[in-house]
């Protein structure tokens, strides 16, 4: 019996082996790039979460500059995956068309976290890794450009006074549109452009919806954040971020050997104000009485609103040295014309107690309860010597004194 062999002659398919298994592990390349994508979010939403009161009223640099490099470090990540995958800048296909597209988001996502700065350090990595890894600089240039007109969308977008929603639709849109004609001109077939176009839309509805999720609770946390640690009315600290800086000082206290001075304020017949000129003329002086406040306290020490007209200062120096400053914002106070509501004009004055303190008086938050409790009293020493004056502490005056503060 005869054995028979068939031969199959198949042609031989010289098929670059990266190129085969980034084809056959195109759909691994694509959650490679959300995952990295979903990576920027989680870090925008952490870093607007923990920065969001720096962020927004007094927006340091170099947080935007370390949120760009990180948004930066990321997208360098998805232009090596990109690189594997473009093997001829000529014929462009849908794989290497959708690897480049994606990267466009870390720069909206990087402009929407922290603005220009943040926008231009992504951008700058992503065209250094580009020159870096890729050996036709020609394709470097032309998508670098590509993106630099992305990051001029996008921010003139962002600018724009339109809904959020459109505004994500206008810059979405308007990109990948520019990187279609890029493609075409590519020589990237009409079926290919069309799935690509798609799969683009595709991933801007749903990254504007992860986005509008994240920075919809982001605000809502600043908000109540806001609420829950600020005065509404004058916008310095609350009674509750008071306590809560006063716990921080306390362990700081235990490790500096300086001098620290605790200063009550009370605006002095406050009620005459609100009865004659009414409550919003009473808002209005509380108001301009803060920012004179805020203009001679130093950033890194105390200012908070106790309550009512009363707010509290603790400075980072010794008796002397704030009892001058008392008495310079009593008298810039003094020499304050407040403009009312009601288009009427006034003077106010205001007194002030202090109390001084260190580390060899302060060990626990109750010894400094009871520092704010002598700066009360000297307080209350001011008012009975006929007010718009300040007063020192010195032990045995108001004995036995001590208005309600509020402390647990």
């Amino acid at each position: 019996m005869k054995s028979v062999v068939y031969v199959f002659d198949f042609p031989i398919v010289d098929i670059d082996p990266v190129r085969k298994f980034i084809l056959v592990n195109s759909a691994s390349i694509v959650l490679n790039f959300i995952s990295l994508l979903a990576a920027f979010i989680v870090t925008y939403s952490l870093f607007f979460k923990k920065l969001s009161m720096v962020y927004i009223e007094r927006s340091p640099k170099r947080y935007r500059v370390l949120f760009g490099l990180i948004g930066g470090i990321l997208a360098s990540i998805t232009v090596l995956l990109s690189v594997l995958t473009i093997t001829n800048i000529d014929d462009f296909h849908f794989i290497d068309a959708l690897t480049i597209g994606l990267q466009t988001y870390f720069i909206f996502i990087s402009l929407y976290g922290g603005g220009v700065v943040s926008g231009i350090f992504t951008l700058t990595c992503i065209t250094a890794m580009r020159w870096l890894v890729d050996p036709s600089v020609r394709m470097a240039e032309e998508l670098n450009c590509i993106d630099l007109i992305a990051f001029a969308i996008t921010w003139i977008g962002l600018r724009l006074d339109l809904e959020r929603h459109w505004r994500w639709a206008l810059i979405s849109t308007t990109t990948i549109l520019l990187q279609s004609g890029f493609f075409i001109m590519k020589g990237m077939d009409l079926g290919e452009l069309l799935l690509y176009i798609g799969s683009m839309l595709v991933v801007a509805v749903v990254m504007y919806f992860i986005m509008h999720y994240v920075i919809q609770s982001l605000e809502m946390y600043v908000y109540f954040q806001r609420n829950a640690m600020q005065d509404f009315l004058t916008k310095l600290d609350n009674l509750r971020s008071l306590h809560l800086k006063i716990t921080r000082l306390v362990k700081r206290m235990q490790d500096t050997n300086r001098d620290y001075t605790v200063m009550i304020a009370d605006i002095d017949y406050f009620k005459s104000i609100n009865d004659t000129y009414g409550h919003a003329a009473g808002d209005e002086v509380l108001r301009q009485f803060s920012k004179l406040l805020s203009e001679y306290c130093p950033k890194k020490d105390i200012l908070a609103r106790m309550g009512g007209e009363e707010f509290c200062l603790i400075l980072s120096s010794g008796i002397e040295k704030s009892e001058k400053i008392a008495n310079q914002i009593r008298e810039a106070v003094a020499g304050h014309l407040c403009t009312l509501p009601t288009q009427q004009s006034a003077f106010i004055t205001v007194s002030f107690g202090l109390a001084g303190c260190n580390r060899d008086r302060v060990h626990t938050v109750n010894d400094m309860h009871k520092v704010m409790d002598e700066a009360d009293q000297a307080l209350y020493a001011a008012k009975t010597a006929g007010r718009n004056r300040v007063s020192v502490y010195q032990a045995g005056d108001s004995a036995g004194h001590s208005r309600r503060l509020g402390w647990n």
